[in-house]
């Protein structure tokens, strides 16, 4: 190799490591401190649906004897829930078929069958339930058995109570960073909770009240809120 090739080869190379980029050292990541609150909101509303159980049952020779005696008394029951206007339904929940003499044997040719048949009445007029149970309990062979308020439709009520949960878990972050001498920054998340639904009845049973009994029902509503915390 001549001189002037050495040098050629040399000024090259300078160029090559020159032209390659520089390589940034990424910076390490920045620690956030946070400040973190929950707030909660309750409301109580009043049951805007009802289900009351009506059970009957018959005993005769056949079960299709049996079942044709309800028949009969399920026909009275609909007249019945019919008359009480459109917003009232009638569906059958349970039938059971047993013996008369064991109800927990097997059902056997020579032996009288009982019948047991369990009707589910619906209303979105929660306020007539009693009328609904008067009408009941006069048909012969009928009981009632279970009545259940709930609340189907809280729309406008749960988006009154997301904005004063959300308002009161602000306010809770604010006296927070307050006293630890930060300020708050920007919102780095929200959470909401509901209570599961039956939450409240099985309160009110576990204290000895009657689901016959229990009328409005809470509604709760939780929301956590996490904030940057950034220095005053």
């Amino acid at each position: 190799m001549n001189f002037r090739a050495a040098i050629l080869i040399s000024l090259l190379s300078v160029s090559s490591a020159q032209a390659q980029p520089a390589v940034a050292e990424s910076a390490p990541p920045r620690e956030t401190s946070e400040v973190v609150a929950a707030g909660e909101a309750v409301a109580v509303i009043a049951p805007d649906h009802a289900t009351i159980t009506a059970s009957l049952s018959q005993t005769a020779a056949t079960a299709a004897d049996a079942a044709a005696k309800l028949d009969a008394t399920t026909a009275q029951i609909k007249d019945a829930v019919t008359s009480l206007g459109p917003k009232w339904q009638l569906h059958l929940r349970n039938e059971q078929y047993a013996p008369s003499s064991q109800p927990a044997g097997p059902l056997v040719a020579s032996s009288a069958v009982t019948v047991k048949r369990d009707l589910a009445i619906e209303t979105d007029e929660a306020g007539r339930v009693a009328a609904g149970v008067n009408a009941l309990t006069k048909l012969s062979g009928v009981s009632v058995t279970d009545v259940v308020f709930s609340v189907r439709n809280a729309n406008a009520e749960q988006v009154e109570l997301l904005a004063k949960a959300s308002a009161a878990a602000k306010s809770k972050a604010e006296k927070m960073a307050a006293g630890l001498g930060v300020k708050l920054g920007r919102l780095l998340s929200a959470q909401l909770t509901e209570e599961p639904d039956g939450a409240a009845l099985r309160e009110r049973m576990a204290q000895g009240e009657s689901p016959l009994t229990f009328q409005d029902q809470q509604l709760k509503l939780y929301v956590t809120v996490r904030y940057e915390a950034l220095a005053q």
